[in-house]
């Protein structure tokens, strides 16, 4: 009897020990996809719900580009690409932008005008910036706008989205000033004239996974 009494706590120790190990195991990583598809991604989002319970369909893209944005583990995920109905697959990619210091605005601020080492001004040409609009009352730039528009209040007022307006924006009035800046700085095209067509607003970004 306390032979058996031991044998069978040794078995108990040995099956733990061999369980251990892979329930400390770590969870593997989330990845996360975007798939571009055909037809319509809502009907799509049903049927991954349906049948690829373990895949979370964290956004639906209907009206520029038809598609999911997904999240799962890498072998679920694996699972997608027998569907039928999925065109491609896209890797979700976080870039972070470069900060400029003291120690290295030498390295990576440039001028535009000094990357023109030819004759050409931009006279006689006309350059459309389709962006998040233009502060065309900049000093820089008022000179050189001629006019354009607003596809997102759908008027023909490109100026930039203001703080009383939500998140401000810059970036559209930074091309321009690149392109064709015509004041203090000096664009690399500085005669040429700006067309500004307001497409994009600044929207708070909730990633995918952290």
């Amino acid at each position: 009897m306390r032979h058996i009494f031991l044998v069978l706590i040794l078995t108990i120790i040995i099956a733990f020990s061999i369980q251990l190990p892979q329930a400390a195991s770590k969870e593997e990583e989330l990845q996360s996809v975007i798939i571009e598809v055909e037809g319509d991604p809502l009907e799509h989002k049903k049927y991954i719900k349906t049948y690829h319970p373990f895949v979370k369909v964290v956004e639906t893209y209907d009206t520029l580009f038809k598609g999911l944005a997904l999240q799962a583990q890498e072998k679920d995920l694996e699972k997608m690409e027998s569907l039928e109905f999925i065109k491609n697959i896209h890797g979700v990619q976080t870039y972070e932008a470069i900060s400029i210091t003291e120690k290295n605005a030498d390295q990576h601020a440039v001028l535009p005008s000094a990357i023109n080492h030819t004759g050409y001004t931009g006279k006689g040409v006309k350059v459309g910036v389709i962006d998040t609009g233009i502060d065309y009352t900049h000093p820089d730039l008022k000179k050189n706008y001629q006019q354009g528009y607003d596809l997102v209040d759908l008027d023909e007022d490109p100026m930039e989205t203001l703080p009383e307006e939500g998140l401000p924006t810059l970036h559209g009035t930074h091309v321009a000033g690149i392109i064709a800046a015509d004041g203090e700085l000096k664009g690399v095209a500085p005669n040429a004239e700006i067309y500004a067509y307001r497409l994009l607003v600044q929207v708070e970004v909730v990633p995918l996974y952290k």
